[in-house]
């Protein structure tokens, strides 16, 4: 079905005409968004709601851009036609949970939109989503995630031939590699980066790259050569005049100092740093100066300073924190009054129809309210004892999991273990210490789990843990390592005479209709396992 529009006004024409020439200038966007909802020109709708939000998000105006956007992709019909064009507003407001610090929530639009924009995007815009996926899960800590996806923007560039997109990623893979303590690989690749990069036109990329070698060169213990880059990157940004930057660098040099234990050093190099965060207003980096100014006055010998600092970076935290809220906040009450608005347009046009689809249409938005009550209510979702998933929010996270992994070819590994040998725990030292191992295992689970893993109490002491986003070779490592960390843990807190093993049974995706099977399958392993002598995990194999 096509929604091409054949008939437009002439003004709706001159603004079509003008947003071509125009290029950055959208002083003329909000009459013609206006414009285009009314004549129906959903095209050229979506593609100034594209660029309105990008434009928010360039400004920093996150709540408006969140507002046109989700207003947008309700309004939008979903139409072959409209197919890009609806993925390219959705990419852009992913960017800006992004900059709300909601990385599940922006790596979720991304990986919805990333088969559209590869399917039917030009070669930039795929290698921007690609780019978008590396940030987004190198910033929710999964730097290997955040590889795989640099690696994929380095091919599609070079495909191209695009050399200064190849640069700057591998600035970042550089990054990641250093977050993942491959020092010597990473200290590698950032020099290659520097040598590569024009000598002109990327002056800030350069201070960057010289900074992020510093902080690997540091951890080498190279201090002299680290200086050196850091004073090399504040040189640059004192030239190029961007007193953000110069604050940047002048924090990664006054913990230069702090770390080679020369407060003095660092003392001058952080005040100037507070002077001039205060003086463009940039809050999170005055809360981190206040911090690093306590630590360097804790170190002089003056704690009275040093407390007043912490108690400035403390407070100055606290608001930061409570505005990201209030921005989040805003947003939830935005999306609901666009929700709201549009019910109240779909009740308006129904009034013109039949009395039959009026009654329809109120049951629908009646058992729609009913639904997202029972939601609201629904408060048991945690087991007792544990505080992980209980056996019925654990059955419905699995049962989602499971369909967005087939839906999106991701992979998928479940598995199942359960204490050895647990009656005999029970019967020998009590139920209070065995609901105290439970919950110790409980425990060093959530600690040495991902955000985007489930965990839950299956039954007794079986739990289920499943994997999202992780290859069976990724999910065998975590599995194996899991068993030796419960095995060596200290149990001798729990009770002197107390010793814990496990036994797993892991299972993956592919060839299971459900996640019932899948979780059946894992249970078979469990059984293998057990009867192979426990503390080991065995693989599922049809």
């Amino acid at each position: 079905m096509s929604v091409a529009q054949t008939s437009i006004s002439p003004r709706l024409q001159e603004l079509q005409d003008l947003f071509v020439t125009s290029k950055r200038d959208f002083a003329f966007l909000d009459e013609a968004i206006g414009l285009a909802e009314q004549e129906a020109n959903w095209l050229f709708y979506a593609q100034l709601s594209e660029a309105f939000v990008q434009r928010c998000r360039e400004k920093g105006q996150v709540a408006q851009g969140l507002e046109l956007a989700d207003k947008a992709l309700v309004i939008l019909p979903e139409t072959t036609d409209l197919l890009l064009p609806r993925a390219l507003v959705q990419y852009e407001r992913s960017l800006l949970y992004t900059i709300l610090g909601d990385f599940e929530r922006g790596i979720s639009e991304l990986i919805l939109v990333h088969p559209i924009i590869q399917e039917f995007g030009s070669a930039r815009q795929q290698i921007s989503v690609l780019r978008s996926l590396g940030v987004a899960y190198s910033k929710n800590q999964q730097p290997e995630e955040g590889l795989r996806f640099y690696d994929l923007v380095v091919q599609q560039s070079a495909d191209i031939g695009d050399k200064i997109s190849i640069i700057y990623t591998k600035n970042n893979i550089g990054i990641n590699l250093k977050n993942l303590g491959r020092l010597e690989e990473a200290e590698a690749v950032l020099r290659q980066c520097i040598a590569d990069l024009p000598s002109s036109g990327h002056e800030y990329a350069q201070a960057g790259f010289s900074s992020n070698l510093a902080l690997i060169l540091e951890k080498q213990g190279l201090f002299a050569d680290a200086q050196v880059l850091h004073e090399k990157a504040l040189q640059i940004s004192q030239n190029i005049t961007s007193l953000e930057s110069e604050v940047e660098f002048l924090l990664c040099f006054g913990r230069h100092w702090l770390m080679r234990q020369l407060p003095d050093h660092a003392l001058p190099i952080l005040q100037k740093a507070l002077s001039l965060a205060e003086q463009v207003q940039m809050k999170p980096k005055i809360a981190e100066t206040h911090f690093e100014l306590a630590t360097t006055f804790r170190s002089l010998g003056q704690p009275d300073l040093a407390y007043s600092h912490l108690e400035q970076g403390w407070m100055l935290e606290k608001q930061v924190f409570n505005e990201t809220n209030a921005q989040r906040i805003q947003h939830l009450q935005i999306r609901f009054e666009v929700s709201q608005r549009q019910r109240e347009a779909e009740l308006e046009r129904s009034k013109r129809q039949e009395l039959e689809l009026v009654n329809s249409e109120l049951m629908k938005v009646n058992h729609e309210n009913q639904t997202l009550l029972e939601q609201l209510s629904q408060q048991a979702r945690e087991d007792g004892l544990t505080g992980l998933l209980n056996r019925r929010a654990l059955d419905k996270a699995l049962n989602a999991a499971f369909s967005g992994a087939v839906r999106h070819k991701l992979d998928f590994c479940i598995v199942l273990f359960d204490l050895d040998h647990f009656k005999k725990i029970n019967d020998r030292f009590g139920h209070q210490i065995g609901d105290a191992v439970l919950r110790e295992i409980a425990d060093l689970l959530k600690r040495s789990a991902r955000d985007s893993d489930i965990l839950g109490r299956y039954g007794g002491e079986e739990f289920v843990i499943a994997f999202s986003h992780s290859t069976f070779e990724q999910s065998l490592v975590f599995a194996q390592r899991w068993r030796e960390s419960v095995e060596h843990h200290a149990w001798y807190n729990v009770h002197p005479e107390l010793n814990i093993t496990i036994s797993l049974g892991l299972a993956m995706l592919s060839n299971h209709e459900n996640h019932e099977r899948l979780i059946a399958s894992a249970d078979q392993a469990l059984y293998q396992a057990k009867n192979h002598g426990r503390n080991r995990v065995v693989v599922f194999e049809p």
